[in-house]
């Protein structure tokens, strides 16, 4: 049994409801390095693989930082790679653009060194497509099929749950000043970040 209290919005009258959805952000890193981990039970990769095994078309012109940072390192944010990335990495779909940020990434200079924690985003839109190179399927339906269904999560999307311009679903909110909190556009992510936090659940799930 479970049941909600509060509104969908800090400012505005409508109420939470026992069918809406909640965006989880950064939670999804944890499904993403739960899907990993099953590639790596099947064999098909394993904890000490680096990115230039990974990705050999890459290999020559990475950042020679990268070329021993293991699969690991990248779920571990021990990587060095940048935050963030910069820009869309589009037209296509989210693989396609996941594709080109692995280009992209692995030729910026390294954020920290190499074995040294640093949170980074980068780190987990790199995980989805190496989920997507090891399985050959879209990451989406990949973390569906493969870890989310099977653990009894049935109504799984990505994306905010809301649109922009409405109070349909419940907004994300951060703190603001004087320990107030205020909705938070944020949570309005690229399709790029799908594997890095962009799971919206319902109360359910």
């Amino acid at each position: 049994v479970y049941d909600v209290v509060g509104v969908r919005r800090r400012g505005d009258p409508s109420p939470a409801l026992r069918d809406d959805r909640f965006h989880i952000g950064s939670n999804t890193k944890a499904m993403t390095a739960g899907l990993v981990g099953l590639l790596i039970d099947e064999g098909r990769v394993t904890w000490t693989t680096t990115l230039a095994e990974l990705f050999p078309e890459f290999a020559a012109r990475m950042r020679p930082e990268y070329r021993a940072v293991t699969v690991r390192d990248v779920l571990t944010h021990h990587s060095g790679l940048v935050r963030d990335p910069s820009g869309e990495f589009g037209p296509g779909t989210a693989r396609e653009r996941r594709a080109r940020f692995v280009g992209w990434v692995l030729a910026q200079p390294p954020r920290s060194p190499a074995g040294t924690m640093a949170y980074s985003n980068a780190n987990y839109i790199l995980a989805g497509a190496i989920a997507e190179r090891l399985a050959g399927e879209d990451y989406e339906q990949l973390l569906v099929r493969r870890l989310l269904t099977p653990l009894g999560l049935t109504d799984v999307r990505f994306g905010p749950p809301r649109k922009a311009d409405k109070v349909d679903q419940p907004s994300g909110h951060i703190a603001g000043a004087f320990g107030r909190w205020r909705a938070d556009a944020s949570e309005q992510a690229s399709p790029l970040y799908a594997s890095a936090g962009d799971v919206n659940l319902s109360v359910h799930d």
